[in-house]
């Protein structure tokens, strides 16, 4: 059986190689494409694709579990935009090309890790050119963002949406400042995804929906 090595972040911060069947479809990895004979610590949900990165071309995505024991928080600093979203158990990096398989070892991924995070960087140091395109209305953001049904009808839970529920008042003491940086992220990335033809994850979309409402509510936008 032809094999590529996937990457897995541990939830104690360890990084390894773990060899997989070559022929995986990537769009469906779940748990049954590991094998065994690995010690894999695994959160209590099933492992969600959290988001794909553009990256030489290709593409790196990573696969995490959304809810879990505290226990089994995973302590890896991911690269931006889901750089402040909580992941439990083992994360699994693959790297592929038209959702086929590609190698990737751990020096190939510390380089991407690299570019992700530097790529952000300048992404925020930018003077904002393409956000002087945008309609004052958001109405640019139609077409990526999802609407209020898809959202109740997701498999995917922010912690915003969590948070939302426990208090409605608890939005107003987020920081503007950090509610315009943390959407200039997000959108520079959902920009970038759908100007390659690919499409931002669930849970992505859904932050930056959440970021565009709050600043909405505010009249920031």
């Amino acid at each position: 059986m032809p094999t590529k090595r996937i990457i897995c972040l541990s939830y104690d911060g360890k990084i390894t190689e773990l060899t997989v069947d070559a022929n995986l479809s990537v769009s469906s990895f779940s748990k049954k494409d590991l094998d065994n004979k690995y010690k894999l610590i695994y959160g209590n949900s099933k492992l969600e694709r959290e988001c794909d990165y553009d990256y030489n071309d290709k593409f790196v995505t990573l696969y995490a579990s959304v809810d879990g024991d505290s226990k089994l928080l995973n302590k890896h600093e991911l690269p931006p935009p889901i750089d402040n979203n909580n992941y439990y158990g083992d994360i699994f990096v693959l790297y592929h090309e038209n959702e086929k398989l590609l190698d990737f070892n751990m020096e190939e991924y510390k380089q991407f890790y690299e570019t992700a995070f530097g790529g952000f960087e300048d992404l925020n140091s930018d003077d904002n050119d393409d956000d002087d395109d945008d309609d004052d209305d958001g109405s640019d953001l139609d077409g990526f963002i999802v609407n209020d049904s898809d959202a109740e009808t997701s498999d995917y839970h922010t912690s915003e949406e969590d948070d939302s529920d426990d208090s409605d008042d608890s939005n107003d003491d987020v920081d503007v400042d950090e509610l315009l940086e943390q959407y200039d992220v997000y959108k520079h990335y959902v920009d970038s995804m759908r100007k390659s033809g690919k499409s931002a994850t669930k849970t992505i979309q859904d932050k930056l929906k959440y970021l565009y409402d709050e600043l909405k509510k505010r009249n920031i936008l």
